[in-house]
C-alpha cells in the first residue's frame, strides 16, 4: 500500500534529487506483471506505483509468455504518456504481441534464456530482425549525438 514500497521509493527520490543533487536520473519503476499463480502472485500495479511525479519509465517483468493486452494498457493508462518497457522477460516477444502493444520502448531478455526451447533460433533471429526492434548495429555516433542508420527494406 501507499505506506509500503511507495513511500519507500518517494523517499529514496527524494534522497537522490534532493539532498544529493543527481538531477541526471532517469527513474524506471519496474513490477511483475500481475498475476495469480499460487506462491507466485504478483499484485495489480497500482498498488506499487508512486505515482507519475516520481517516475520516468515504467516496466513490466513478463514470463511465461503472460504478455496480455491488459497489463500492456494498464502501464500506459497508469503512466499517463511516460514510455513502458518491458523490464525483464524470458521468452522473447514476437512481432504480433509487439504490433498489438505498441508502446513497449524495450524489452531486455536474459542472456540464459535466449538459449531455452521457448526461443528457437528462429524465433530469436525473426524478432531481431523485425522493423519494429532497434539493435546497437543499426546506430550510428555522430557529431551531434546518435543516429539509425539506413535501414535497407
Amino acid at each position: 500500500g501507499e505506506n509500503g514500497f511507495p513511500r519507500l521509493w518517494k523517499m529514496m527520490f527524494h534522497y537522490f534529487t534532493k539532498e544529493k543533487k543527481l538531477n541526471n536520473l532517469l527513474w524506471v519503476w519496474n513490477a511483475n506483471a500481475p498475476r495469480d499463480i499460487p506462491g507466485d502472485e504478483a499484485y495489480p500495479y497500482h498498488l506499487f506505483y508512486p505515482g507519475n511525479e516520481y517516475v520516468d519509465v515504467l516496466a513490466a517483468d513478463v514470463y511465461r509468455n503472460d504478455y496480455r493486452q491488459e497489463h500492456h494498457d494498464q502501464l500506459v493508462q497508469l503512466g499517463k504518456g511516460k514510455p513502458i518497457a518491458i523490464g525483464e522477460t524470458g521468452d522473447v516477444p514476437v512481432d504480433s504481441i509487439l504490433s498489438a502493444q505498441p508502446r513497449w520502448t524495450w524489452f531486455m531478455v536474459w542472456g540464459y534464456f535466449i538459449r531455452f526451447r521457448q526461443n528457437p533460433p528462429e524465433k530469436v533471429k525473426a524478432l531481431y530482425n523485425s522493423p519494429r526492434v532497434l539493435t546497437l548495429d543499426e546506430l550510428v555516433m555522430k557529431k551531434d549525438g546518435l543516429h539509425v542508420a539506413d535501414r535497407e527494406e
